[in-house]
């Protein structure tokens, strides 16, 4: 009756260390992380500095003739692994932020509230991309002299 018992023991023991093991094994998974990275270029062809009422824009203003370079990165959690153009979004879009007033020197304002349209700085799809690696791209949007001329005397 011992030898039984010790039998039956032993089988429970070892379909516990199996499903252990297997429960360690699971949990060691590894989530692998893809990132996307941007660096978004601002090209002022225009004889006006460019800046922002809003001062989370700040660091975008951009010297007359000039360029502004910002980096951004992202982790996506393994939703992208390979990204393209429209995955990424412009810094220009922030939740509590409606409206962008862009300012060309110190009288002339173009007030952009939309997220979207032609010529806008809220639509990614204004940019120029140019694919830099796997989920890393390089926007470019360039202010011209058209931007200038469609902007009205700030209020």
């Amino acid at each position: 009756m011992k030898i039984i018992q010790n039998n039956i023991w032993k089988r429970y023991l070892m379909l516990g260390l199996i499903i252990s093991f297997g429960l360690i094994l699971n949990s060691c998974k590894t989530q692998i992380a893809y990132g996307i990275k941007a660096d978004f270029r601002f090209v002022n062809k225009t004889g006006y500095n460019i800046t922002y009422d809003q001062a989370i824009f700040q660091e975008f203003n951009v010297s007359a003739n000039d360029i502004t370079i910002f980096s951004e990165s992202q982790k996506t959690n393994g939703e992208i692994k390979n990204a393209n153009p429209s995955d990424y979004r412009s810094p220009f879009i922030i939740p509590a932020t409606d409206n962008v007033t862009v300012k060309f020197g110190s009288n002339k304002c173009l007030l952009m509230q939309s997220k979207e349209g032609i010529n806008n700085i809220r639509d990614i799809n204004n940019f120029v991309s140019e694919k830099l690696g796997n989920n890393y791209f390089k926007f470019t949007y360039t202010f011209t002299e058209a931007d200038y001329n469609r902007a009205v005397t700030c209020p």
